[in-house]
């Protein structure tokens, strides 16, 4: 779960940075921070994807490291598809950090393919039926869960090295297009869910308990980025730097919150969705 949560985490900062700057005009006015955020995302993604790997084969040689490792077995990861997965995307965070944001296309065509890497394991690749709807729910939930909370850090640096006038201006044009990402995030969350349940609710199962939780989260966050539209964005105008300060304050605790609905999907993915 924590592997999981930190993979995440991740992606979220590499291919988030990357639509972020590629979707929101004036992103550019923080192209410092989303570089930083680029390099990190891509570092973290290096050292997390090899101890999934070492975990993965422990698990099937039952924790027999020599087992584990026997040269029939070393690459066994890579011909399933969470070894599959991982190799598209660290393929992608090379590709994202070599093109930059100068060659952002490139980049954005690397974000995509990150992004559209979940959709190649999990219970979405194992599902049977439905065809390829369930696995386009999941790239489109996804994509703007990556653009929206890859978009946080950036707005936060802004309060701290843009002018006045320049942060307004990019929080409301973030806010505008979120909008529409608010709308879209729940809807295709809630039928990738209801078909990979079956159209089966049952509160006792684990994968329902976490999803519940991360529902809990969700609203939470909603909440926060409604204040931050309706309060802290207009008082960019009427009192910058109250403004300011409390955007920022918003922003982070905007961040905690998306770490734990990143969590309760690690916890939630790792149950079956479903009793059949």
């Amino acid at each position: 779960i924590l592997l999981r949560s930190t993979v995440y985490v991740a992606t979220i900062a590499t291919a988030g940075g990357v639509l972020f700057y590629a979707s929101v005009p004036g992103a550019a006015e923080v192209g410092g921070a989303i570089r930083r955020q680029l390099w990190f995302g891509t570092l973290l993604l290096l050292a997390v994807e090899p101890l999934r790997y070492l975990q993965f084969q422990l698990a099937i040689a039952g924790g027999d490291w020599e087992v584990a490792f026997d040269p029939a077995m070393r690459w066994l990861a890579f011909e399933t598809p969470i070894g599959q997965a991982a190799v598209v995307r660290i393929a992608a965070a090379l590709t994202i950090l070599v093109a930059g944001l100068r060659l952002w296309p490139v980049g954005l065509l690397a974000a995509c393919a990150m992004v559209g890497s979940f959709a190649l394991e999990g219970h979405t690749a194992s599902h049977e039926g439905d065809g390829w709807l369930p696995a386009a729910l999941i790239v489109v939930h996804l994509a703007v869960v990556h653009w929206w909370l890859g978009a946080l850090y950036p707005l936060r640096a802004a309060t701290l090295v843009v002018g006045d006038n320049n942060i307004r201006d990019l929080v409301e044009r973030f806010g505008k297009f979120a909008l529409v990402g608010v709308a879209a995030l729940p809807v295709a969350g809630a039928v990738l869910i209801a078909l990979l349940a079956g159209w089966q609710f049952d509160p006792a199962r684990n994968h329902q308990l976490a999803l519940g939780a991360k529902l809990v989260i969700f609203a939470v966050i909603l909440a926060t980025a409604a204040v931050n539209k309706l309060r802290w964005t207009p008082m960019l105008a009427t009192a910058p730097d109250a403004g300011r300060t409390g955007l920022r304050a918003s922003l982070n605790r905007e961040i905690v919150y998306c770490l734990l609905i990143l969590i309760a999907t690690a916890v939630m993915t790792s149950f079956p969705p479903a009793s059949a």
